[in-house]
C-alpha cells in the first residue's frame, strides 16, 4: 500500500505526531484529501527543536518530549479532512471557535495572506518512527505491512 506523505521541519512533525497541530499551512493547496504520513525532515533547521517543542504550550499543557527527537523518519499518519485559505484563520475569526481549532494553531504555522491551511486529525501516531527518505511537496510512502494491517483494523 502506497499514500502520499509529506515532509515537515522539527519539531512541527512531532506537534502534528503528538496531536497538537491540526493545521499544516503552505503556499500551495492540494488536491488530495485523506491518508498523509508525516515525515520528519533529516536535518534540523539550526536551533534547539527540544527546547521548542518542550516550551510550546498548546492547551493542552506544556508538550515534554520524551526520547530523541526523530529525524529523517515519518512520525504518524494522518486524515487530510480539508482546505481553508489562511484569512479564514485569523484570531478573531470565529472559525476557532466553531470548528474547535486551538487558538495555539496561530502560532504553529505561517497564517500570511495568500496561503493554505491544511486541515488534519491524527489517525495513527508510530510508536517507532520509520527512518526513510522525504522529498519536497507531496510523495508515495511504501506503508510497511504491519503498520497497513493496523490501519486496516482501525477501519481507515
Amino acid at each position: 500500500m502506497k499514500i502520499k506523505a509529506l515532509t515537515l521541519w522539527q519539531p512541527w512533525a512531532s506537534l502534528m505526531a503528538l496531536g497538537h497541530k491540526t493545521v499544516e499551512t503552505r503556499s500551495w493547496k492540494a488536491n488530495h484529501l485523506g491518508l498523509l504520513a508525516i515525515h520528519a525532515a533529516k536535518r534540523p533547521m539550526g536551533y534547539n527543536e527540544r527546547e521548542l517543542l518542550g516550551s510550546i504550550s498548546c492547551g493542552k499543557g506544556a508538550i515534554r518530549p520524551t526520547g530523541d527527537i526523530p529525524y529523517g523518519a515519518v512520525v504518524c499518519i494522518v486524515n487530510v479532512t480539508g482546505y481553508m485559505p489562511t484569512e479564514k484563520f485569523s484570531p478573531n475569526n470565529i472559525c476557532f471557535v466553531i470548528d474547535g481549532f486551538s487558538p495555539y494553531e496561530q502560532h504553529l504555522g505561517d497564517y500570511s495572506p495568500g496561503r493554505w491551511g491544511w486541515i488534519t486529525e491524527l489517525v495513527f501516531r508510530l510508536t517507532e518512527p520509520i527512518p526513510c527518505q522525504g522529498h519536497q511537496g507531496l510523495w508515495l510512502w511504501d506503508v510497511p505491512a504491519e503498520i497497513e494491517r493496523e490501519l486496516l483494523e482501525e477501519g481507515k
